[in-house]
């Protein structure tokens, strides 16, 4: 029955494989081969919940089986158990015939994805590495620590792997991109240009390769060439992806209408958590960057806990997306309990006597909620003027956020609401929401960044002002940029672009 579980499973018939999967290990309870296949199948079916049951199941009858740990942990990725995964890996890297055997391949691989996916960078260059020894010839493995390294500022590593990486698979457009971010001077356009056009690429390579093309060009001044080759990788993603803007509209829309008039007090100042929020590619790691030179916060990362929290209230799936309809329910949700576990997640990942900077951009839509559930919480909101926050998420090839971004038409749409929400956060909440203009702050550090420390009840001192941290791990898409320093080059960037971004105009923005 084991082989038929299994076959169930390849042919991708769910439902029958869960039928089954249930019945075996009522059946035989100590089988961790059916827990780990009866895991897997609701895994595919999005049930996060019993996923977790049955992988859990498996890893406590069998703790030295890497596919129950490498199961169990990828099946907690969707609940952002931080613990709880960090514990796994942990468990992981101090088993030799895990890390030193050829046979565990998947199971490596597997977790270090899941390092990633909680942004433990120390466990991912850990299983990355022992990954390479066990296949030296591995590009894939070669690009990962090439990230790994990018992301922890090690940037000649950095540049080593990802040649390295190109060298073994010269049409790695994911590669080239990665490549680019650390050092634009590597990466010949020409060479690119003619990778772009062999018929053997995949839609994902020629996605990523469409995109480098668009900053290179940018960087040269040829504008229009340029935004083709950035429109081009947009149209290929936009073909990968199932998502309604208009579903986002009504989400936020819903959230207004169920939000009453606030009675989140006025932060108590130190000791709380703080939350950056806005668009993506907007300034927040810079921000947050100047909060971690106090010395007292922790930059946790984007974190997805408030989310989740929020969708387990709700009876969903960490899976599932919060909809318009269910709205209807969040004024009688018990936030106290939900800040509660948001806290006891969050302690997890930050040395103790820190605070917490959670950097979630999308944690605006969810700011009444945050501050019922933590009503001494700081929140920030760092923007950027239209246009410039428009074409900055429009150029940026996000590799799952953002799918807004992928048109100019669903991009104005997506913005107008979102404006729209946070004005009505400003009058729900005033003095409980900081909005840092990121023009302001490029052109008058000083006086912003004072205005920041006193909003978190943090002490001010000049020299938080150097944000150009080569070698502190940012876990952002744009830690090469900040590791430069302020700079205004992104202020007007969209200006040479004007006369194809028409649609960004239309509409009420």
């Amino acid at each position: 029955m084991i082989d038929q579980l299994d076959k169930l499973l390849t042919q991708k018939q769910f439902p029958q494989a869960i039928a089954l999967g249930e019945q075996l290990t009522q059946q035989s309870p100590q089988n961790v081969h059916a827990w780990l296949s009866l895991s897997e199948a609701y895994r595919s079916t999005g049930n996060c919940d019993q996923s977790i049951r049955c992988s859990k199941q498996a890893f406590e009858l069998d703790s030295l089986s890497s596919f129950a740990l490498a199961q169990y942990a990828r099946c907690l990725l969707p609940a952002a158990d931080y613990a709880a995964i960090t514990a796994l890996l942990q468990h992981g890297i101090t088993q030799p015939e895990l890390m030193n055997d050829k046979q565990t391949k998947w199971a490596l691989d597997t977790l270090a994805s899941c390092a990633i996916g909680i942004d433990n960078w120390n466990a991912a260059l850990t299983y990355y590495q022992a990954l390479l020894s066990l296949e030296p010839g591995n590009p894939h493995y070669h690009y990962m620590l090439g990230v790994v390294y990018s992301v922890k500022g090690a940037r000649d590593n950095a540049i080593t792997m990802l040649q390295q990486a190109i060298k073994l698979n010269p049409l790695s457009g994911a590669a080239y991109h990665a490549l680019l971010d650390v050092e634009p001077t590597l990466v010949d356009q020409a060479t690119v240009e003619k990778i772009c056009i062999n018929p053997a690429l995949s839609a994902s390579q020629k996605m990523w390769l469409h995109n480098v093309l668009g900053q290179s060009l940018q960087r040269l001044g040829r504008y229009a060439e340029s935004f083709r080759h950035y429109q081009q990788a947009n149209d290929i993603k936009r073909g990968m992806l199932r998502y309604s803007v208009d579903d986002d509209v009504d989400l936020f829309e819903a959230i207004a209408s169920r939000s009453g008039p606030s009675e989140a007090r006025k932060s108590s100042g130190a000791g709380t958590n703080i939350f950056i929020v806005g668009l993506p590619r907007s300034g927040s790691t810079l921000v947050e960057n100047l909060l971690v030179n106090s010395g007292q916060v922790e930059a946790a990362g984007e974190l997805r806990d408030f989310e989740v929290l929020l969708l387990q209230a709700l009876d969903k799936q960490a899976t599932q997306q919060l909809t318009a309809q269910d709205c209807s329910k969040l004024p009688h949700l018990d936030y106290t309990i939900i800040g509660q576990q948001y806290q006891q997640r969050t302690i997890t990942r930050i040395p103790a006597g820190k605070r917490v900077s959670d950097k979630n951009p999308f944690n605006f839509r969810f700011i009444g909620m945050i501050l019922q559930a933590m009503p001494d919480a700081h929140i920030i909101h760092v923007r950027k003027l239209r246009m410039d926050a428009c074409f900055g998420n429009f150029k940026h090839l996000f590799a799952s956020a953002a799918p807004y971004s992928c048109t100019l038409k669903e991009l104005q749409q997506y913005y107008a609401a979102y404006d729209k929400l946070m004005q009505f956060w400003d009058r729900q909440f005033p003095e409980r929401i900081l909005t840092v203009n990121y023009e302001d702050l490029l052109t008058d550090p000083r006086s912003i960044s004072q205005q920041l420390y006193e909003f978190c009840g943090l002490s001010w001192q000049e020299s938080i002002l150097n944000t150009a941290t080569p070698t502190r791990e940012i876990k952002t898409a744009s830690a090469n940029q900040v590791r430069q320093g302020m700079h205004t080059q992104a202020i007007g960037a969209w200006k040479p672009y004007a006369e194809f971004l028409n649609e960004l105009w239309t509409g009420q923005l």
